[in-house]
């Protein structure tokens, strides 16, 4: 497998914030189509099992509303497949969420990027970036039990052999590496900050 690929499957997430609309794109392993009982299809597991799109995607959107301020709202999700490495992603369904953030926290979101770095079974990079979030600390991170507990839940799920998310290489991410956070540059031109 080509690295830097989103086949077999992908899931974009949808979600805005007080300053502009977002999206992050999720690789996930084969995906299997809708069916009795699963209104968004599953996916194959790192185990072998299949899993529920929708349940993976509800814990998941829960934990990030936990991170995100009230002015975030985590809008939908849409699963994309593809038949080959280089084919056109094929849409195959998507998800109204409207979970809004809980988050209570002061702390500047505005064009804050706090990214989560990972590598894979096979040592490949896999990040999880999320814009416009209260940062929880500009001190680069190493330490998984560093993190609140609410990180490790999302970074968990993502990490999981009971679950379907993907690096672009086709892999498992497994092994947490650091937490990063910066003011993102192409953010704060486009909301004019100085």
């Amino acid at each position: 497998m080509a690295k830097n690929s989103l086949f077999p499957a992908f899931i974009q997430m949808f979600y805005s914030s007080a300053y502009a609309p977002h999206v992050m794109t999720l690789p996930i392993n084969t995906w299997s189509p809708i069916s009795s009982g699963h209104d968004a299809g599953t996916a194959l597991a790192w185990d072998g099992s299949q899993q529920d799109v929708i349940t993976e995607m509800d814990f998941l959107t829960d934990k990030l509303a936990l991170l995100a301020p009230a002015s975030v709202n985590i809008n939908s999700y849409t699963v994309w497949t593809m038949a080959s490495e280089d084919a056109n992603p094929q849409y195959q369904v998507s998800v109204d969420v409207s979970k809004v953030g809980t988050n209570a926290s002061t702390n500047q979101s505005k064009a804050v990027q706090t990214q989560y770095n990972m590598l894979d079974t096979e040592g490949q990079k896999v990040k999880l970036v999320l814009l416009d979030f209260p940062y929880i600390g500009w001190d680069r991170t190493t330490g998984f039990d560093a993190l609140t507990s609410t990180e490790r839940d999302v970074l968990g799920k993502l990490m999981d052999e009971l679950s379907f998310f993907s690096s672009r290489n086709g892999k498992r991410p497994a092994v947490f590496r650091s937490r990063t956070t910066k003011l993102n540059d192409k953010l704060r031109r486009a909301y004019r900050m100085s």
